[in-house]
């Protein structure tokens, strides 16, 4: 790891490049957690040599109930029994806003070149944040979301995207609909429904890509990390 890690402001942590500099845009990533775990790998892949990326600096969010704070209203859980999923992204998105607003003064970030990127429910999150009228991001990206979620495709029909600037990375697993989970099959007619939808409202289709993963929805979590960060850095 050629940059820094380090406790960042609001409970983030923060990652600055060795060739940090002032004015550079953040990516800010939900399950920051999960993320750091494999940041390691993650940085050996973006920093490699003769390919290394342009300055960028990551802040990792976390959230200790990911089932209630990712998700945009109450549904039933996946598995029978278990609590379900409790709806509460209106009342995370302030939290997460005021940390990212302190995250970027404290590392010099630029705030108006900012992206929120998140994995599974959190990339359900980022677009339902990208769904919000003032969401101070100038790019979305969403791996493997959760695009199944009930109410989900009429909500994203409606509201999305609230400005024809912003840029939008969507990724799925190619095994992903192909499960005997009824309520998990459609997250592929879902996923390539939005990208077309976005492409057809944005200034230029070229601001949303949809790119296919092998694999299902665990598998090759930081390689999928890895393009993303790689086409939001191209872009900011």
């Amino acid at each position: 790891m050629k940059g820094t890690l380090r406790t960042g402001p609001e409970g983030t942590r923060c990652y600055l490049p060795a060739r940090w500099e002032r004015g550079m845009p953040a990516v800010h990533l939900l399950d920051g957690k999960m993320v750091e775990g494999m940041l390691p790998e993650l940085l050996a892949g973006l920093e490699g040599e003769g390919d290394a990326l342009p300055p960028l600096a990551l802040v990792l969010h976390s959230t200790g109930n990911r089932d209630d704070d990712y998700t945009p209203w109450p549904a039933p859980n996946l598995k029978k029994g278990d609590r379900p999923f409790g709806g509460g992204a209106a009342g995370y998105l302030p939290r997460l806003c005021r940390a990212k607003e302190a995250a970027e003064a404290a590392l010099g970030a630029d705030g108006e070149r900012s992206a929120l990127l998140g994995y599974s429910l959190g990339g359900l999150f980022a677009l339902w944040a990208a769904a919000q009228p003032n969401a101070p991001f100038a790019a979305f990206a969403s791996l493997s979301g959760s695009l199944w979620y009930d109410g989900w495709r009429e909500y994203a029909e409606e509201k999305l995207p609230q400005r024809g600037r912003d840029l939008f990375y969507l990724s799925l697993g190619e095994g992903e609909e192909h499960t005997r989970m009824a309520r998990l099959a459609p997250v592929g007619d879902c996923t390539r429904t939005l990208c077309k939808q976005l492409q057809g409202r944005l200034e230029t289709p070229d601001q949303c890509v949809l790119e296919w993963n092998p694999g299902g929805h665990i598998t090759g979590i930081t390689a999928r990390h890895e393009r993303a960060l790689r086409w939001l850095a191209s872009r900011l």
